[in-house]
Order: C-alpha cells, then structure tokens, then sequence
C-alpha cells in the first residue's frame, strides 16, 4: 500500500557540484555555499517537523550518483536525480516516488522561508478536498519553488517546458492544467542574485515563528547585507 504524502527535495553537494554560481559572482564563492548549507538547514529542519507531524515522507533528490551517502545526506532517505535535463530529473524522481506515494511533491534545498503551512496548503489541494490534481509555488522570477501531483506527470510535460526562464512556471501550469486543475500556493522568491538576498529577508521576517535555522539564517543574512 503506497503512503500518502512524498516529497523530493532536489539538492545539490557543496564540493561535488557547483553551488549557486550567480550568487557567487556577486557575494563570492565561499559566502554561496554557505547560504547554500545555511538554507539546507532550514529545510531539513522543516522536514524532520513535517515527519514527526506524519504529514508526509521526505527524500532527499541528490544530483551526485556518488553523493547519496555523502554525511551532509547520510541521516535521510536519498534518491538519486538521475543525468540530463531538469525535465529528465523530474521526471525520474516523479515517477518512482508516485509507485511508493499518493500524492507527490517536489521542492529545492535552496528554500529556507517554508514552513509547516506551505505543505500543509499544498497538502490541502491535493488531497481531493479542492478538487486539483496538481499544485505550483511560484518565484518572482517566472520559475517555481514547489510542484505538486496526486497523479502520474508523464514524462513529456516535463520536457516540454524551457527551464530557468520567466516563462517556466507558466508552461508548466499551461501543461499540467490539460490533465486536471492547478491549486497556486502563491509567490515566493528564488535566490540567485545579491538583490534577492534583500527580498528573501523580508520573507523571512515575514514567517510566523521563525525555527532556529531560519533564524540563524536571517541573521546571517542581515550582516552578509550589512558588508
């Protein structure tokens, strides 16, 4: 009997693939990655709540096929990303975590300002109650933060959309919605410049009852801002 609720969350190893290679032309290679591990944090932290709460089994989507045991991953389920495209990615984790769940969802690591209300929204649409089949958090920037199906996305919707463009998330919905509705989670941001550091902290102040990590992130923030 498959569970619920799985989530993915796509993640990249600092040392073993580039990190956030815009932010850094701006705030330096070392200070990326470690916005990058500080972001990783809040995530993780979000999950172990989530877990605990039942309300869904997260996965760690590693990009690395030799990192799935790396120690930054060691403590969590992993699944390997898989080679090529986004869309190959996506697609490759979509369909084998929809053979273990219900309902399948997908974030990045690089989202530290979710919380527990994002998925428990997200959850919301998908479990039959909104009458959607899918769900989409949107960036500022035209891309998406979270994807969400209580269906099998066949491979080809993935593939049809142009990544990393403002376009993205509206061809997603454009070809999602021909299988069912699309629920909104509404906009955040997507960090990949020095101005949306800005952004994200005003986000961050944003988040009722800030966990630890948040925190320590924010304030990381506000003096790397400061500099």
């Amino acid at each position: 009997m498959r569970d619920s609720v799985g989530l993915a969350v796509f993640v990249k190893t600092p040392g073993m693939s580039p990190i956030k290679t815009r932010l850094a032309t701006s705030i330096g290679q070392a200070r990326a990655e470690e916005f990058y591990r500080r972001s990783v944090a809040a995530v993780e932290d979000c999950m172990t709540r989530l877990k605990a709460l039942e309300m869904l089994q997260p996965h760690w989507a590693v990009a690395e096929p030799d990192a799935l045991a790396h120690p930054m991953w060691s403590n969590h389920t992993t699944i390997s990303q898989g080679q090529g495209s986004l869309g190959l990615r996506l697609a490759k984790v979509f369909d084998a975590l929809s053979r273990r769940h219900e309902i399948v969802m997908a974030i990045g690591g690089d989202s530290p300002q979710l919380s527990v209300g994002t998925f428990e929204l997200a959850i919301r649409h998908l479990n039959g109650r909104a009458n959607c089949s899918h769900v989409i958090g949107r960036c500022h920037d035209g891309g998406f933060y979270l994807v969400g199906s209580n269906r099998r996305v066949p491979t080809i919707v993935w593939n049809q959309v142009t990544y990393s463009e403002a376009s993205t998330a509206d061809e997603l919905v454009q070809l999602l919605s021909q299988t069912g509705r699309v629920g909104d989670l509404g906009r955040l941001s997507d960090v990949d410049t020095h101005t949306d550091l800005s952004v994200l902290v005003d986000e961050l102040q944003c988040v009722e009852s800030l966990t630890s990590p948040q925190q320590c992130l924010l304030s990381w923030l506000q003096d790397v801002l400061a500099c």
